[in-house]
């Protein structure tokens, strides 16, 4: 078939980058794809982060051809006839904010009257932070789709909710295995300019309130002394108060705080060193983390909210917990720490089987 993906690639970062990225390499072993990205993403006042890209990624970006701007409608229809004039059989488009939707949808819609079929991937239909556009704006974008894939069950509720008449189904997030392999302790610690010796707790990604960072702080005091907490990804807002916040914990020696962007490059020496993800989030759809941390097989501790509880599977592959309790927090990672992460190996490995690209394409490109 003839594919065409209108979505973030790099040098774009983040995980949805990421996740085309990986995701066109695959489609590509059987089918030919036109890879459709933007001129402008966010405008620079819009955007919370320090840069909007990532020099760094690890994975082709496949030529993606620049021709979309976020706030300009005359490159939506611009898209829109460079999309048709490939004369694709399939087009994928991706959504996850709000702030994109009239430039997503209106590109899915001319498309679509254009004699395309459209499948909108749905990654979060609806914030985290809501306002009252929020769902006007999602249903812009449903309705310019034949079909609706989202990565979590709870998400596809949401689409069911918003627009019962379009077909939706519900595919595993795959494994972010274009990091590549585990990197050695002594080269990860060197890496990062850690000392070893703790047993190390990742919170990993993108730092934003529904995140649950304070919960997982509160809980941190509750853990042994030879525990280490490593907090790394950027704060998007905040970024004085967390210092602040990191600086008058009780238990700050053993708190690692790299509050910048990760590049690629250096994913995978955090997951390496890591014997437990910790997801404390608020609320949640599903998580990217996930994805890499098992690929790096390491067992995650989540808050049993969302999508999360798809993959976190109780003694398997790591402990779900109830949001906002610290107490229960700490139990649960002290008890993952004590059983060791070799033992969630067999049951991570079963999962992975579940979640490969490989699998996912074919779902994906399967009429539905």
């Amino acid at each position: 078939m003839r594919i065409a993906i209108c979505s973030t690639f790099p040098p774009y970062r983040g995980g949805i980058a990421q996740f085309n990225a990986r995701l066109s390499e695959e489609l590509a072993k059987e089918h030919t794809v036109h890879r459709i990205t933007w001129t402008r993403q966010y405008p620079k006042l819009l955007f919370p982060g320090t840069d909007q890209f990532d020099p760094s990624f690890l994975v082709d970006d496949g030529a993606a051809e620049r021709v979309l701007d976020s706030i300009d409608p005359f490159s939506w229809e611009r898209t829109a006839k460079r999309i048709i004039s490939g004369s694709p059989d399939l087009l994928f488009v991706r959504y996850w904010t709000p702030f994109l939707a009239p430039a997503t949808a209106s590109v899915a819609r001319k498309v679509h009257n254009g004699g395309v079929k459209v499948v909108g991937i749905v990654d979060n239909l609806l914030p985290h932070e809501r306002h009252v556009y929020d769902k006007p704006l999602a249903r812009r974008f449903l309705r310019a789709c034949d079909r609706i894939v989202t990565l979590s069950g709870s998400v596809a509720a949401e689409v069911r909710m918003l627009d019962p008449r379009i077909p939706v189904s519900v595919l595993s997030h795959p494994l972010y295995d274009h990091f590549g392999p585990p990197s050695s302790p002594n080269e990860a610690y060197r890496a990062l300019g850690l000392r070893s010796g703790p047993r190390d707790i990742l919170f990993f990604g993108l730092i934003r309130p529904y995140k649950g960072l304070e919960v997982l702080l509160q809980a941190f005091e509750r853990l042994p002394g030879d525990t280490r907490l490593i907090i790394a990804g950027e704060p998007y807002g905040g970024r004085d108060a967390l210092r602040r916040r990191i600086d008058a914990h009780p238990c700050r020696e053993r708190l690692v705080l790299h509050d910048h962007f990760v590049r690629d490059d250096l994913v995978r020496h955090y997951f390496s060193i890591a014997q437990v993800v910790a997801l404390p989030y608020l609320s949640a759809t599903q998580s990217g983390v996930t994805a890499a941390a098992f690929h790096f097989d390491v067992p995650v501790v989540s808050s049993d909210v969302g999508g999360l509880r798809e993959v976190v599977l109780e003694g398997r592959t790591g402990a779900l917990v109830p949001p906002r309790d610290p107490e229960s927090l700490a139990r649960a990672l002290e008890h993952v720490l004590a059983k060791g992460k070799g033992s969630y190996r067999p049951g991570i490995e079963a999962l992975k089987e579940k979640l490969s690209w490989t699998r996912f394409a074919a779902q994906l490109t399967t009429p539905g």
